[in-house]
């Protein structure tokens, strides 16, 4: 049973950037980054997979954005992203170990 609660959120109003998109984004990646980290072993493969569906979707939203307004993600920025699917990958690797 997950020990799932609302005492605190992640993220809040105070962090959204204004892009319905992208904060909708926000706010679900932090909703499931708290799953993670409260749910019960049992249940952490089902939620760490869909946590890393939610950050691979919200990586391509972002880069798809950019180059509608003509741009590109900066390699620090892609880096970044990485960055959290390795973090997220070898915290997944720490639970089942």
């Amino acid at each position: 049973m997950t020990k799932h609660n609302n005492k605190r959120q992640l993220i809040g109003r105070q962090h959204t950037l204004g892009h319905q998109l992208i904060d909708t984004d926000h706010m679900a990646i932090a909703h499931w980054w708290q799953r993670v980290v409260e749910c019960d072993p049992v249940e952490s493969t089902f939620f760490i997979a869909r946590l890393k569906k939610l950050m691979r979707d919200h990586f391509d939203h972002e880069a798809f954005l950019m180059a509608q307004s003509g741009g590109r993600l900066c390699e620090c920025h892609q880096k970044e992203h990485q960055q959290w699917i390795d973090r997220l990958r070898s915290g997944a690797g720490a639970q089942r170990d």
